[in-house]
């Protein structure tokens, strides 16, 4: 073999040596390039990089479906450990574990005015905010009453519009 050239090892070998097992945890800890988000970074061949938690988890259980994301059981994004993801929908993953206002919304069992969230007294709204469709969860009760409000104003204006001016 010439002078500076080796064999370069497999993917999985390579991928095997950047992860530490934390036996408190569990956990397998990456250690090699972290992304700005947190997450390990790997490449298996020269030309592509993968997160490598993603990577490790088509290397246990096979290729992740379309439309599912990987969850971090543990909540630790450096773990690359097969055993501590599951496959989550982008709602399961965003609602389920996390403190972000969506999850906190979701936990919600009364709107702002005490009023339940039932069937009955719920509707689901299909809008858009800064250009991205949302869906939010509007109570009829507090609904009617604005729309009271609303109606009671535009009466007022058009009645006030309407009177004779007593201006000379």
């Amino acid at each position: 073999m010439p002078r500076g050239c080796y064999p370069r090892p497999s993917a999985r070998e390579r991928f095997d040596a950047k992860w530490k097992a934390d036996d408190a945890s569990g956990c397998w800890l990456w250690t090699a390039a972290i992304d700005i988000g947190g997450y390990g970074s790997f490449s298996p061949t020269r030309v592509c990089t993968a997160r490598a938690h993603r990577y490790a988890w088509e290397l246990h259980n096979g290729p992740i479906p379309e439309g599912m994301l990987l969850d971090h059981v543990c909540r630790v994004r450096r773990c690359v450990n097969p055993a501590h993801l599951r496959l989550a929908t982008h709602r399961q993953n965003s609602i389920e574990n996390s403190e972000s206002i969506p999850a906190m919304n979701a936990q919600k069992t009364a709107c702002d005015h005490g009023h339940p969230f039932t069937p009955e007294n719920t509707y689901l709204w299909h809008g858009r905010r800064n250009g991205l469709p949302r869906l939010v969860r509007k109570c009829r009760a507090c609904e009617a009453a604005k729309d009271r409000r609303r109606r009671a104003r535009h009466r007022a204006d058009a009645a006030r519009s309407a009177a004779p001016s007593t201006e000379n």
